[in-house]
């Protein structure tokens, strides 16, 4: 349905109303479409947005998702520092929350941990950062999971 739209409007009409309205959906068809698997034309959605509103907090979340999905993780903490300085007390949990995410996935518990907390103080309903740290209460009670591991200051605050 997207693909078959994106290709009939083609590169220039996409982005003819610059509108915040229209650049909110154009964000939101960007996030439904690298949630269905094709990051690719939802990340050159997002870099063409990114030209008309290169502080929009949500977009920043959204490119975030996508660097680190390719695996630049500097790029994704530093888009993620940049949409938690730009956001209302929401967003800038989400952005916590994905911090600790790729803190996570890059064996970094402890600042996993510290990202989680700041994003529960924001919003103490924030789902990603409720299952990291489930995840990390795992890894520490779980099979292995002693928390006395080496870089696992977390456990012993």
């Amino acid at each position: 349905m997207f693909d078959k739209a994106l290709a009939a409007a083609g590169p220039t009409p996409l982005f003819s109303n610059k509108s915040a309205d229209v650049l909110d959906v154009y964000i939101l068809t960007a996030a439904e479409l690298n949630a269905r698997g094709d990051p690719v034309t939802a990340e050159k959605i997002l870099r063409q947005v990114y030209r008309y509103r290169p502080d929009s907090p949500w977009l920043l979340l959204e490119l975030s998702y996508i660097e680190a999905r390719k695996g630049d993780t500097a790029g994704a903490l530093e888009l993620l520092d940049r949409a938690r300085r730009r956001s209302a007390p929401q967003g800038a949990s989400e952005a916590y929350a994905r911090t600790g995410d790729i803190y996570f996935n890059t064996g970094a518990y402890a600042r996993a941990g510290e990202m989680y907390r700041r994003a529960l103080e924001l919003n103490p309903v924030q789902q990603l950062a409720l299952d990291g740290q489930a995840a990390l209460r795992a890894m520490k009670t779980g099979p292995g999971g002693t928390g006395d591991n080496e870089g696992e200051g977390l456990w012993h605050q």
